[in-house]
């Protein structure tokens, strides 16, 4: 199971990225899924340090025969909702935007790039990332 380190280390690398991105708005899609994808990973090294939790993955409840009850990604929001209730808005927010650049909208034409603005793409960055980071306490 990887450790705070590294998911921080993780998380790390994913913003690096989203910093090159922000110099390159073409890619505003992108900056908003990487920035979705270096969320999940303060909030699953936040997750390590919380003995009930650990990890999102091994959490998960499960039927008498072994299997989930949930998959993944609903259940680290339902996780995010009752116990960092501080980030749930940014998170989910990040988590809709993301889905919306990377398999497109049923509702809209064009290409993911077409469907944000620049200041929405640097927004998800500069103020949903961000808050995230700090209201985590993290580096």
């Amino acid at each position: 199971m990887p450790s705070y380190s590294d998911h921080i280390a993780q998380a790390t690398h994913n913003e690096e990225f989203g910093l090159f991105l922000k110099g390159n708005l073409k890619y505003k899609d992108w900056l908003i899924t990487v920035c979705f994808y270096a969320a999940i990973h303060y909030v699953e090294a936040v997750f390590f340090n919380m003995p009930n939790i650990k990890h999102t993955e091994t959490s998960i409840p499960k039927y008498p025969d072994g299997k989930n009850k949930y998959p993944f990604h609903p259940w680290r929001k339902e996780l995010i909702k009752n116990n960092l209730p501080e980030i749930y808005l940014y998170y989910r927010k990040l988590e809709t935007n993301s889905h919306t650049a990377r398999y497109l909208d049923i509702n809209r034409s064009g290409s993911a790039p077409s469907f944000f603005k620049d200041q929405d793409a640097l927004d998800m960055f500069d103020k949903n990332l961000q808050t995230i980071k700090a209201e985590l306490k993290l580096p």
